[in-house]
């Protein structure tokens, strides 16, 4: 499987001092699911945003397609109409008037023809089950609705990586099996690379072809996440389970 970004011994300090991640070596696919998962505060939003470049690693380096990431402007707009990122509030990305309009902001800013970014933006309406919602205002829709729409976004420029910050926090069952099943046909029919994070080893955790696991911005396990669910000792290890049940 060819490797579309890789990160050796990654790490990041905020510039008042404190360590975010240490040492993380990371792997990602072409067509693969990986899931980073773990509690609040180890490191999970730094290590997607290192990944596209809002962050520069105080140790170690990103390789895009086997290049190092450099910092240029020129290098960063390539891999951001590449890698596309939806943070854990879509309402951080989503700000034009109609759903249509947002969707259609990242083509029309690549300076594709009018009749291309119709195109695009018909096509990842469709898939991410939105096409009902194009003149609707962004602000009128609910959770689920809103991280959909501001996924086509994201497919509406053609990436080969989309990373998810806790794209299922905040869903209820409803929007989180609309979710998985627009991020499935993304994966499989198109291809895409995806990452995301989250607090457990939930339905979308154990759907990755690999799982990192991480604690104090450390990789503590890396494996199949069906193999990680038998560990207990590690889940409680980390946080990530209870360690026993409250009492009847």
């Amino acid at each position: 499987m060819r490797r579309i970004i890789v990160t050796e011994r990654l790490g990041y300090d905020y510039p008042e001092g404190t360590r975010a991640l240490r040492d993380v070596d990371l792997e990602v696919g072409e067509g693969s699911k990986v899931a980073v998962i773990g509690p609040n505060g180890s490191g999970k939003t730094t290590l997607l945003n290192l990944l596209v470049g809002l962050l520069k690693p105080t140790a170690g380096e990103v390789l895009f397609e086997g290049r190092p990431l450099t910092y240029d402007r020129r290098t960063l707009s390539m891999v951001r109409r590449q890698v596309g990122v939806l943070f854990q509030n879509p309402d951080d990305q989503l700000f034009a008037p109609t759903v249509w309009q947002d969707v259609a902001f990242g083509p029309h800013n690549m300076g594709l023809p009018a009749g291309e970014v119709r195109s695009r933006v018909e096509n990842a309406l469709e898939l991410m089950g939105v096409e009902g919602l194009r003149d609707k205002p962004p602000h009128l829709l609910s959770g689920g609705e809103k991280k959909r729409v501001a996924i086509a976004g994201l497919i509406a420029t053609d990436p080969k990586v989309l990373l998810l910050d806790e794209p299922l926090g905040g869903l209820d069952m409803e929007g989180v099996d609309r979710l998985m099943d627009a991020l499935e046909l993304l994966n499989v029919e198109k291809g895409i690379s995806l990452v995301y994070t989250g607090h457990s080893l939930d339905d979308l955790a154990l759907w990755a072809d690999e799982a990192y696991i991480l604690r104090e911005g450390m990789v503590v396990s890396r494996g199949r996440p069906g193999e990680m669910l038998l560990d207990r000792e590690l889940l409680m290890g980390c946080g990530l389970i209870r360690k026993r049940r409250l009492s009847s």
